[in-house]
């Protein structure tokens, strides 16, 4: 019903999409351009402030950007930041409904 359909849409197509535009664009034109500090800097800034919920939330995504970048730096594997992005949201989506 509706919460698999907010399931799929949080935990496999929003990691995929923001995955792809974030490491597998924003980083990887940055990359190209500067250095990987500077590059993860500004797409986990990037990455954190297209998730305004709060401040700390955005600290946290700023880290799990980080994160990711730092990942896709070593691994050069879009799927594998994606699969660490859609666990991250599932484990998120999952406290969420505990908290219920």
């Amino acid at each position: 019903g509706e919460l698999s359909l907010v399931f799929l849409l949080v935990s496999v197509l929003a990691p995929f999409y923001e995955e792809v535009t974030f490491r597998g664009g924003f980083y990887k034109v940055l990359r190209k351009h500067t250095t990987v500090p500077i590059s993860l800097l500004i797409s986990s800034v990037l990455f954190s402030l297209v998730h305004p919920e709060n401040l700390l939330a955005m600290l946290v995504l700023f880290v799990l950007g980080s994160v990711l970048s730092i990942t896709y730096e070593y691994s050069r594997n879009i799927m594998a930041v994606v699969t660490y992005h859609s666990l991250w949201n599932t484990l998120t989506f999952i406290m969420t409904l505990l908290q219920r």
